[in-house]
């Protein structure tokens, strides 16, 4: 039971640890992409913005289909 508890705890810390890792790598390369417009290179930007826009897609795409596979316990 006590090993039970350890074990969900120590996989909630991890998917906190990886959501927050993530976020913070997001919102970096959001930052990057401003700078970069503002910076007047609009083709890179347009490349950087598309590739966080495919990266957020995927991830939520992956996150949803874990969710929902019955498999997946916590």
């Amino acid at each position: 039971m006590v090993s039970e508890r350890v074990s969900r705890l120590s996989i909630s810390l991890f998917l906190v640890a990886g959501f927050l890792t993530g976020f913070i790598i997001y919102c970096a390369a959001l930052i990057h992409c401003v700078k970069t417009i503002s910076g007047g290179n609009f083709s890179q930007a347009i490349w950087e913005t598309a590739i966080v826009l495919l990266y957020t897609i995927l991830g939520i795409r992956f996150g949803h289909r874990k969710m929902m596979n019955k498999s997946f316990k916590m």
